[in-house]
């Protein structure tokens, strides 16, 4: 069973708890006049940039051409970017926790 009813609450449980290690998140509301199939979210901070392109539970969370092919072109520029469905939030999280550790060992003492 997942703890997401849907994509928004998944997203929006990244997107706080990504804000909350201080991380800076995006995520356009209303993307009228970009090119289809960017990542939902794009996660800055503590040396990393991060894409994800969010799903939802259920069998009709499935990814476009569209959305692979900017997932597909973001990884061929060396970025990390990746589809996470709601059984993925913890590894997300994992991303996240380790970058914010990583930053916080490498601070100047």
């Amino acid at each position: 069973m997942t703890l997401f009813r849907n994509e928004r609450q998944f997203m929006n449980a990244i997107a706080s708890n990504a804000r909350e290690l201080g991380f800076r998140v995006f995520h356009p509301e209303i993307s009228q006049g970009s090119e289809a199939g960017f990542p939902d979210l794009t996660i800055v901070g503590h040396g990393v940039v991060l894409f994800i392109e969010t799903k939802g539970p259920g069998k009709n969370a499935r990814i476009t051409p569209k959305q692979q092919a900017w997932i597909d072109a973001l990884t061929a520029a060396g970025q990390t970017a990746l589809i996470a469905y709601p059984d993925d939030f913890n590894f997300v999280m994992d991303l996240l926790q380790t970058a914010y550790e990583t930053a916080l060992l490498e601070e100047p003492a």
